[in-house]
Order: structure tokens, then C-alpha cells, then sequence
């Protein structure tokens, strides 16, 4: 005979990329003790916008027999020092 076989191999692959960055300064000074860098203790709110552009796919999940994918948007906020 024939010694033919057929082997199916599923791979999976993950990967993430940001499609945007953005620093938006904002004033921190009324939060730190003189120069110290001690933050005083209090609640801080900083309102900030920006427009986001045009060209971004939108906020999606999809899931079917050819896997799963999405898209999603999350915000960072990271205190520095000064």
C-alpha cells in the first residue's frame, strides 16, 4: 500500500500594537509639599481632552471559526516626579 497521511497543524498567533501615544503635561505643582517631592495628601482631579484621529479603526470583538480578534482603547495615567 499506499503509507500516505494527512496531519492538520492549528497554530495561533497573538499580537498587540499600539496604534497611538499622546503626553498631555499637566500643572502637578499645587500637589507636592515645597520641594520635597512629598505629595500632599488630598484628592487631585486633572481634566484633560484631545481628539483622537480620524483614521483609528473602531472599539470592536469578533469571535468565529477563525479565531478571535479586537480592538480596544484603554488610557494610562503615570504621575512623574518633577
Amino acid at each position: 500500500g499506499d503509507n500516505r497521511r494527512t496531519e492538520t497543524v492549528t497554530r495561533y498567533a497573538y499580537a498587540s500594537r499600539p496604534l497611538l501615544h499622546q503626553d498631555i503635561p499637566v500643572d502637578v505643582s499645587k500637589m507636592f509639599v515645597g520641594g520635597s517631592g512629598t505629595v500632599n495628601p488630598g484628592r487631585y482631579e486633572f481634566p484633560f481632552s484631545f481628539a483622537l484621529p480620524t483614521n483609528l479603526p473602531t472599539s470592536m470583538k469578533a469571535a468565529g471559526q477563525g479565531g478571535n480578534s479586537s480592538i480596544s482603547y484603554n488610557v494610562k495615567v503615570s504621575l512623574g516626579g518633577t
